[in-house]
Parts: structure tokens; C-alpha cells; sequence
């Protein structure tokens, strides 16, 4: 891994930047409810917006990065991030606060496979399942670091200065992804038929397993701080702090698991172990129905 340290670097460092983008509203929902005079059902549809396109750029995203590479994708893609976030800072109402969420979906979304086609053109493939495990780690970084961040950059800037602070993040990384982040060697690449992939029965149980897993820590992420403040009483910053180790205990999930029993995972096709998600997945859920028998 030595050797590829400033590809991983790179790929962790745009990780982190589009992914913020996925919860940085929901710290501040109590202020935008109160700035935009919506409900918390439309506060909501912030999260169901940005995913929407988010999900529906995965396979056009994968096939412009298959096309034109996945460092060349994931630039453009940073530059829509950015752009969203500077559009969110500026709105004048709703409508406008949850096109711009929708808008910036586009980008995360075709970000987060130029980033994992990025990896796969630049590891070698016995590197490649530990680089994607940084990778995914650095995903939920972001995600949990900003439900920590933002309430504290909102009480300094005020909250349109928190959505252009995580501009200013994804500008930071889109310069150094350009000015550091290594091309990578041309790689043939066997066609693969969008039937062939739609009929394939494991990619349908992957996907069942990370809309269960990391679909539901995202949903609990963008209200464990509103549940923080109404039930328990806490101040903002309190509540992010607090919240956002829904995201960052995930973190520390894949070396605990290297470490003890990482021949498990050699053993096993794609490192794929569903009977982990057996145990995570009912441990997520408990969550959210504890937190609704509470209110």
C-alpha cells in the first residue's frame, strides 16, 4: 500500500469532500425551519432530494467514469459540489434551498463512482479491497464530521456561511485532486451488459445490504441531532457532537475486523460477509425505534 499512498489520498480526500454533502443540512434544519417556514416532513424531503439524484447518477456516473476516467469524472463532479453548496448558501426559499440539494446530488453521486473507478484503474487488485475499505471509511468521515462541524460554524458564520464552508471544502480538494492526484495507467476493460448486471442475483443482495446498512445510518444521522435537542434538552454543538459518532464509529468497524479475522475475509468472494450485517443491521434499526417510542 506504501506505493499508492497518494492515489488512496487523494480518492479519501474527494471521499470526504462529496460526501459531507449528504448530511450537512440536518444539523442545521432548526435553523432553516425557522428562516424558510417549513415542516419537518419537507425538511426531510432535503435528505430524499439529494439522494434521488445521487442514486440516479450511479450508473450514468459509472459509465462517464468508464469512458473518460474516473480523475477526469470526479473533477467535474467536485465542481457541481461545489456549486451546490454556493446555491444552498444563497437561497431565498425552500424551493429554491431544495433544488440546489437536488442539484448537488448529481455530483455526489457521480463522484462516488469516478472515486471507486478511480481506485480500481490505479491499485493493483491485491491492494484494491483495503483501498476500497479506506475509501468507504473516509465516506462516512465526512458524512459524520460535518453533523459535528456545521452547528459550530453556524453559531460563528451563521448558516449560510456553513454551506460555503463546505464549498470551500470541496474547492480545496478539487484543487489538490487536480494539482496531486496521479493519472492513472490505461487498463482494458471487458464490456459488460447492463442485463447481465441487473440479472445478477449478488449485486441485487449487496445493494438490499447497503440500503438496510448504510441508507438507515444516513436517515439516523440526519435526526439523531433534531432527537438530541428536542428530547434531551442539548445545545446544537452538543447535539452534533454527539450524533455524528453514528457516522464515525463506522470508522473504526473495517481494521477491527482485519485484525480479527481477516483470513475470514479472504476466504470469501469479494471479501462479501452478509452475516456481519446481521448483527449491524437489527443494531441500526433498534436505534430509530427507540427514538420513536421517545416522542
Amino acid at each position: 500500500m506504501t506505493e499508492k499512498r497518494l492515489e488512496l489520498a487523494c480518492a479519501c480526500a474527494a471521499a470526504f469532500a462529496f460526501s459531507s454533502n449528504y448530511t450537512n443540512h440536518a444539523p442545521l434544519v432548526p435553523l432553516l425551519m425557522k428562516q424558510f417556514a417549513f415542516t419537518q416532513a419537507m425538511a426531510g424531503l432535503l435528505t430524499t432530494g439529494i439522494f434521488l439524484t445521487h442514486a440516479a447518477m450511479q450508473i450514468p456516473g459509472g459509465h462517464l467514469a468508464d469512458r473518460f476516467g474516473g480523475r477526469r469524472v470526479l473533477a467535474w463532479a467536485l465542481v457541481i459540489v461545489c456549486a451546490g453548496n454556493v446555491g444552498i448558501a444563497y437561497a431565498s426559499s425552500y424551493g429554491s434551498l431544495l433544488a440546489w440539494k437536488v442539484f448537488a446530488g448529481f455530483g455526489t453521486g457521480t463522484s462516488f463512482v469516478a472515486g471507486a473507478r478511480y481506485l480500481a484503474q490505479v491499485m493493483p487488485p491485491p491492494l484494491l479491497p483495503r483501498a476500497q475499505g479506506y475509501y468507504g471509511g473516509s465516506v462516512l468521515l465526512g458524512s459524520g464530521f460535518v453533523i459535528y462541524a456545521v452547528p459550530r460554524a453556524a453559531d460563528a458564520v451563521g448558516w449560510p456561511g456553513a454551506f460555503l464552508m463546505t464549498a470551500l471544502v470541496a474547492m480545496a480538494v478539487l484543487v489538490f485532486w487536480i494539482a496531486a492526484a496521479p493519472a492513472p495507467q490505461p487498463r482494458a476493460h471487458p464490456p459488460v451488459s447492463l442485463r447481465s448486471l441487473l440479472g445478477n442475483g449478488e449485486l441485487w443482495l449487496l445493494g438490499s445490504v447497503q440500503m438496510a446498512s448504510f441508507g438507515l445510518v444516513i436517515v439516523i444521522g440526519s435526526w439523531i441531532t433534531q432527537l438530541l435537542r428536542v428530547q434531551v434538552g442539548l445545545t446544537g454543538a452538543a447535539a452534533g457532537a454527539l450524533g455524528s459518532l453514528v457516522l464515525l464509529l463506522g470508522i473504526c468497524h473495517p481494521p477491527a475486523r482485519r485484525r480479527a479475522g481477516s483470513h475470514r475475509a479472504r476466504q470469501a468472494p469479494g471479501g462479501f460477509q452478509p452475516r456481519h450485517q446481521r448483527v449491524g443491521v437489527p443494531v441500526a434499526g433498534m436505534v430509530g425505534i427507540v427514538g420513536r417510542r421517545r416522542r
